[in-house]
């Protein structure tokens, strides 16, 4: 029920926020408390909630409270003294730990930054959709995990806020907050499949575009099918660290490749009904076409799992955005168009949302944030 009141509050508070934009004091107020709540959450959790959180965070958090100073944190680094740890998140660390040596410090600081670049990503889209959507998608979908994947958390909420660079086409941009986002998490380097998707349904030539979209649809699963190949390379040739060679010999294809058989054909029908339906109206929306590619592709990634536990982590990449911005996107276009199916769209939606959100984390545990503990909450 925590979780459920907190959700509840914060998407109140983004409504409110959005609804008082042209009112300074009020949309300071209210996205304060819209982005400082779910912080809160995390902060004030006892350690081991989340599955990886004793490792990942209080592990990295003591050695931290052991540096002296800058240059201390620097030669650290330098001598590998935190392993694979990503940069940026040893930079968080620091500086968290200028000002406090207490460990709910840094779940407090890490999820705040997660929450700050989904809620400046809900603002900037605004016109495009509405931004207690985005927020309350997040929540039902991806917040649990948050509490679990800190430090991929970072990296996907980056991901999604730097996406308005893609789109603007501003590409030295697009360049640094790449690299920034492979700073914050090695998988980072998965942020190129949103430019790539970006890319191809930039193109003019419908023939180019329809040749590309369906070379990258093949790739993917026949990647993910000689993943231990994909593994040695990537880790041969630098792009990721030498834990990921733990992910090798766990490759079972046999149920993944009925699977993505399955998502082809249901695809190609959609395709096929989509084409139909647009040459009677008369009419094209590229726009929605990519956002069906992308789902398309999430999809592939996320039924990856079946063959690699590690593909469901590369899928985020592609669904986190999805869920989050473009899905709100896609509500948007609807009630301008129809408003009763922007109504029955927005239940349905919502409606499938929580209910994932309950199977998923009330049910099956997933990251292992239920029950949620709090010694300073006295729960």
């Amino acid at each position: 029920m925590i979780y459920i009141i907190i959700f509840l509050l914060t998407t109140f508070s983004t409504y409110i926020a959005q609804r008082t934009v042209s009112q300074k004091a009020a949309f300071y107020f209210f996205s304060v408390w819209a982005v400082l709540l779910p912080a809160l959450l995390a902060g004030f959790r006892d350690s081991g909630v989340g599955t990886d959180t004793l490792i990942y965070v209080d592990h990295v958090w003591a050695k931290i409270l052991s540096v002296s100073d800058w240059d201390d944190f620097v030669n650290a680094y330098n001598n590998k003294d935190f392993k694979d740890i990503e940069f940026l998140y040893l930079l968080l660390n620091w500086m968290v730990s200028q000002v406090s040596t207490d460990v709910h410090s840094i779940y407090f600081a890490s999820n705040l930054v997660v929450m700050l670049f989904i809620y400046r990503a809900a603002y900037d889209n605004r016109k495009k959709c509405d931004m207690w959507l985005v927020m309350l998608l997040f929540l039902l979908l991806y917040y649990n995990a948050s509490l679990n994947l800190v430090r991929q958390s970072i990296a996907l909420s980056m991901s999604v806020y730097a996406y308005k660079y893609i789109e603007q086409e501003k590409w030295i941009k697009v360049v640094v907050w790449g690299y920034l986002v492979l700073l914050a998490h090695n998988t980072g380097v998965f942020f190129v499949f949103l430019l790539l998707i970006y890319l191809i349904f930039r193109m003019r030539n419908r023939l180019v575009k329809r040749y590309l979209s369906v070379c990258f649809a093949i790739m993917v699963p026949l990647s993910l099918c000689m993943l231990d190949y994909v593994l040695l390379l990537s880790v041969s040739w630098g792009i990721l660290p030498m834990k990921f060679l733990s992910y090798l010999g766990e490759l079972n294809t046999t149920t993944f490749i009925k699977s993505v058989f399955i998502i082809y054909v249901l695809f190609l029908l959609y395709v096929l009904g989509a084409m139909r339906y647009l040459k009677n109206k008369k009419r094209r929306d590229g726009e929605l076409e990519m956002y069906a590619y992308f789902k398309f592709v999430g999809i592939l990634l996320f039924l990856g799992s079946l063959a690699s536990h590690w593909a469901f982590r590369l899928s985020y990449y592609i669904n986190y955005p999805f869920d989050c911005l473009f899905l709100p996107r896609v509500v948007k276009l609807v009630q301008r168009r129809c408003y009763s199916m922007y109504k029955i769209s927005l239940v349905a939606i919502l409606l499938l949302a929580f209910v994932l959100w309950y199977w998923t984390i009330v049910i099956n545990n997933g990251n292992e944030t239920i029950p949620y503990k709090s010694k300073i909450l006295g729960i």
